[in-house]
C-alpha cells in the first residue's frame, strides 16, 4: 500500500514499512468532484490520491505531489493516468506554469502517439493544437527551455504523414517514437524479392543439372 506520508510502497497495509506511519486510505469522494472521483476510481489512483491528497490544505504539498506523480506516470508512457492528474494539477494551482507544461507534455505524447494512425489524425491535430494553445500559458523564462523543446517536438510529429509510421517505440534517448512501417514494408519487400531470384535461379539450376545428368 501507498504511503500517505512518505509515498513509499509499504508490503504491510497497516503500518508503513519505511517511516512507521499508520496507513489510512483516504475516501477520495471528500476531495474530488464526482465526475472525478469516478474516473480516478476507473484508473486505480486511489492509493495516488490519498498519498496526494494527505493534507488537502496544504496546497504545496499538493502540487508538488501531483507533479511528482505525473511524472512518474509520464516516464512509464501511462498517459491516462498523467492525463488525469494534469487535470487536477491545473486545478489545484490555478493554471500555474509548471501544471501547464506537464499538461502540455502529456498532450505532445499523445499526438505522438497517435502519428501512426490515419483513422487518428484529426485526434492527433487536436492533441497538437492543444498543446500549443498551453505552451503559449507558460510565462516561466525557467521554463523556456522546457517550452522550446515541447515546441521543437511538436513540429517535428506534425510534419509526418498519417500512415508513414505506426509503431510506437522509446528511443536510446527515452523519446517516444514511431518505427518507420513504410520503409520496414519496402525493405521486407525488397529481400522477399531477392530471396525469390535466388529461388528461381537454384530452381533453374537443378533442372539443368538434371537434363545433363540424362544425357
Amino acid at each position: 500500500m501507498l504511503c500517505q506520508s512518505c509515498g513509499a510502497s509499504s508490503s504491510n497495509d497497516q503500518v508503513c514499512d519505511y517511516c512507521g506511519v499508520k496507513l489510512v486510505l483516504k475516501d477520495i469522494s471528500d476531495f474530488l468532484r464526482t465526475e472525478d472521483s469516478k474516473r480516478a476510481q476507473v484508473l486505480g489512483l486511489k492509493e495516488e490520491l490519498s498519498y496526494i491528497f494527505n493534507d488537502k490544505d496544504n496546497s504545496d504539498q499538493v502540487s508538488q505531489r501531483l507533479f511528482e506523480k505525473i511524472q512518474g506516470f509520464i516516464d512509464d508512457l501511462d498517459l491516462k493516468r498523467a492525463e488525469f492528474l494534469s487535470k487536477l494539477a491545473l486545478q489545484e494551482t490555478g493554471e500555474g506554469d509548471e501544471a501547464l507544461l506537464f499538461s502540455a507534455e502529456v498532450k505532445t505524447l499523445y499526438g505522438e502517439k497517435l502519428t501512426g494512425s490515419i483513422q487518428s489524425a484529426n485526434i492527433k491535430q487536436k492533441y497538437i493544437l492543444d498543446a500549443r494553445d498551453i505552451l503559449d500559458k507558460v510565462s516561466s523564462s525557467e521554463l523556456e527551455g522546457k517550452v522550446n523543446e515541447l515546441s521543437t517536438k511538436l513540429d517535428a510529429i506534425e510534419g509526418i504523414k498519417a500512415g508513414q509510421f505506426t509503431e510506437t517505440v522509446i528511443d536510446q534517448d527515452g523519446n517516444v517514437r514511431n518505427s518507420d512501417a513504410a520503409n520496414t514494408a519496402e525493405t521486407a519487400a525488397g529481400c522477399g524479392t531477392v530471396v525469390g531470384y535466388i529461388f528461381a535461379g537454384l530452381v533453374g539450376l537443378g533442372f539443368l543439372i538434371s537434363m545433363f545428368e540424362t544425357f
